[in-house]
């Protein structure tokens, strides 16, 4: 570093000086802060300024604000884009085409160049990126024996819960976060569930509150794989809104958003929230926490899969097992019951509607519903061809909505509330190419439907419908031999 540190010509003809012993030191024991700073001291004098600052600007930045690397004296304000403050000189800070900041003086004696503390201007540029290079270093390290600590921490947790919370404890404490939240994303629709939640150092996690963030939302832009540190104060009022389930946000601090991805495909988003450690997160830069993004996703998306495999196969048991006691009843008035509770644990719905069609071939009316709104239901007749459930009915292919409030085809349904977190998943119910009705499922607010919910609900609606033309079938039937049983007693009477 000696290479930084050479003398400086007086501006006024005179014999280079060698810079102050206390540069010369802090360059020698490579303490880059303490040299800037002493410096700065040297250039404050040489110039007359009452107050020098040296300010990081760097647009690759993770933080949006300048961050002040040294300062001497006192300096109003920050860089501000608009224009210097008041009383303030702004010159920018080079090393090569890079720009890395600005140097900010206040007052002095030199109006233009050639002032005697011109030369010693250009010293502060190599000394600056040294400092910011080995701050930067040193976050990077340390980042990464915190993470090479974690995954070995995690190896034998199969689940991805149990993987989950002891990952945003360790980034928590790693970024100096009091509050976090792990939403794993679905990319396909928007929508984000949470799977672990931190609140002052205290891991829980609370299932049943997915979001779906709203059109150029800060969750939006995270959730879609751009790092974002903003106040919390400078947050929209909508991510507000969306987080208040989960977390009580504090009135000061900061919040940074990580995305999770894998392959560069979005997997999810880490919200990290509180008095953020500056020195840490002010040195890093965005493609620094994408890193970290992709480390993280890669390690919950490994668990995520291994759990989606072990899911199917228990769900492919429960379907097999669900099918058979359908298939077994013949009652007419309980296979309608039956179809729709067996739907809404298959898919672990919240709200199941059983449609079946009229005699005219045109009108589905409700058989059953289980559910918040059943009341409400229970009044509503669909059409074939209209709405949501008229169109699936029509169309006789299954179908996710994960946003229906958004869908042209959507109805609302008198009594019931506008939620624009509910989903919907519909299947036709068809019977030897005959349509029986619709089976419509909901969530309230938990979260989207899934491929494999699809898959389960195509296989289970031909099950149901086998089972309810069935019931039909055996009903009439049995209608039929209870009237021949009828007529047969009168011709003996008769006799």
């Amino acid at each position: 570093m000696a290479e930084m540190n050479p003398p400086y010509q007086d501006p006024g003809g005179r014999a280079p000086r060698a810079l102050p012993d206390a540069v010369c030191d802090a360059v020698s024991r490579e303490e880059p802060r303490e040299a800037l700073c002493a410096l700065l001291e040297v250039l404050r004098t040489a110039g007359g300024y009452s107050g020098v600052a040296l300010w990081h600007t760097e647009a690759d930045r993770l933080d949006p604000h300048p961050r002040l690397l040294a300062q001497v004296g006192e300096v109003p304000g920050t860089p501000d884009p608009s224009g210097p403050f008041p009383g303030t000189r702004h010159r920018p800070l080079r090393v090569g085409p890079r720009e890395l900041g600005r140097l900010v003086t206040v007052g002095g004696t030199d109006e233009g160049a050639g002032g005697p503390a011109d030369p010693l201007i250009p010293l502060l540029a190599p000394l600056a990126f040294t400092l910011i290079q080995t701050e930067e270093s040193d976050s990077l390290e340390r980042a990464t024996g915190e993470m090479g600590r974690l995954s070995a921490a995690l190896v034998g947790r199969r689940g991805l819960q149990e993987t989950a919370g002891p990952l945003v404890d360790e980034v928590a404490t790693l970024f100096g976060a009091t509050q976090a939240v792990l939403f794993l994303g679905e990319p396909d629709c928007g929508w984000l569930s949470p799977l672990a939640i931190l609140d002052h150092g205290h891991a829980a996690v609370r299932p049943g509150t997915a979001l779906r963030p709203r059109e150029g939302s800060r969750l939006q832009e995270i959730g879609h794989g751009t790092p974002v540190l903003v106040d919390l104060v400078d947050l929209p009022e909508g991510d507000h809104e969306a987080l208040a389930p989960l977390l009580t946000l504090p009135g000061a601090g900061r919040c940074l958003g990580v995305p999770l991805h894998l392959g560069g495909e979005p997997t999810g988003v880490l919200l990290l929230v509180g008095d953020l450690d500056d020195t840490f997160t002010g040195s890093l830069r965005r493609h620094h926490v994408a890193a970290l993004g992709s480390r993280l996703g890669w390690i919950l998306e490994s668990r995520r899969v291994l759990e989606e495999r072990e899911r199917e196969l228990r769900n492919f048991r429960h379907l097999l097992d669900t099918s058979r006691t359908v298939a077994s009843v013949l009652d007419l008035a309980e296979v309608p019951e039956l179809v729709a509770r067996s739907a809404l644990e298959l898919c672990e719905a919240d709200q199941s509607v059983l449609f079946l069609l009229g005699d005219d071939g045109q009108t589905l009316r409700p058989a059953v519903c289980l559910g918040p709104d059943a009341e409400e239901f229970l009044q509503l007749e669909a059409h074939l061809g209209l709405g949501i459930t008229g169109n699936v009915a029509l169309s006789r292919r299954p179908e996710i909505v994960n946003a229906p409030s958004q869908d042209p085809r959507a109805a609302k349904v008198p009594g019931t509330d506008d939620d624009d977190q509910e989903t919907m998943l519909l299947a036709p119910l068809v019977c030897a190419d005959r349509l029986l009705g619709v089976l419509v499922l909901y969530k309230l607010g938990t979260g989207p439907f899934r491929p494999v919910d699809l898959g389960i609900i195509d296989v289970f609606s031909t099950s149901a419908a086998i089972a309810i033309a069935n019931a039909h079938l055996f009903a009439t039937v049995h209608e039929e031999r209870t009237r021949l049983g009828t007529m047969v007693e009168h011709m003996q009477e008769g006799v």
